[in-house]
């Protein structure tokens, strides 16, 4: 019989190194629970982490509607896309641990898992198309697509580069970017922030979802110019072999 204890002795534990704290006692703890409902429906692994792509890339759709109801809507929709992040490795070693059929696609998992980080970049896109009906198209827009691209350096480039070579770019040594990382594009704040910000502003006229959007925007330059500065001085841009 499946339970959510049985999951635990086999997953994961929550880390003190794990960046906020709400990822370590909400998003790492509960998605056992999540962990049980998806092997309850005999889901793998990689059928897991391929529901949380789909989630994810239907909750850009809500961010372009320029309805604040609907951003909370999408923020849901992306924060199920993060727990199934947390669960499916828990899933996927709950089926090893009890012999289970070896799920198909087993060596793509971790090309399939990295995969869920581009939600999160392509939220910034569709923000910055739904925020060109009130301000400047093209700046909008740019800031946006550039803003994109600094969070695919920093999130999405890292994760294919895990999932193909088995390595990751390091040049994070900067205190400073570590906790703009945190309260810009981290996956556990990201979804909470949107909603926050969406459910206020459906009550006010403060339009808090565009300035979080402008400083994500901005957080994404800074990052990289932090990155560069680090580079340059410490000379430590280097591919760490992790297998």
């Amino acid at each position: 019989m499946v339970t959510v204890e049985k999951i635990k002795q086999v997953g994961i534990k929550p880390k003190l190194g794990e960046s906020t704290l709400i990822k370590r006692v909400f998003f790492r703890k509960y998605s056992y629970h999540f962990s049980w409902f998806f092997i309850k429906l005999g889901m793998t692994g990689n059928q897991v982490s391929a529901f949380g792509l789909i989630f994810g890339m239907i909750s850009c759709l809500f961010f372009v509607t320029n309805n604040y109801l609907l951003f909370i809507v999408g923020s849901v929709f992306l924060l199920i896309s993060i727990i199934s992040d947390f669960a499916d490795g828990n899933v996927a070693r709950y089926r090893k641990y009890k012999d289970l059929p070896d799920e198909p696609f087993r060596k793509y998992g971790g090309f399939i898992d990295s995969l869920l980080n581009f939600p999160r970049i392509f939220v910034i896109i569709c923000l910055s198309i739904s925020f060109i009906y009130y301000y400047h198209p093209l700046l909008i827009l740019t800031i946006g697509f550039i803003s994109a691209m600094f969070c695919f350096l920093d999130i999405g480039l890292n994760g294919l580069l895990y999932a193909v070579f088995k390595k990751r770019l390091t040049y994070r040594n900067s205190k400073i970017a570590k906790k703009i990382r945190v309260i810009s594009y981290d996956q556990a704040t990201l979804p909470l922030f949107l909603f926050a910000t969406s459910f206020i502003d459906i009550f006010t006229e403060w339009k808090l979802t565009f300035y979080y959007w402008l400083y994500m925007a901005f957080a994404g330059c800074i990052l990289f110019i932090l990155e560069l500065y680090g580079v340059r001085k410490n000379g430590n841009c280097t591919y760490t072999n992790t297998m």
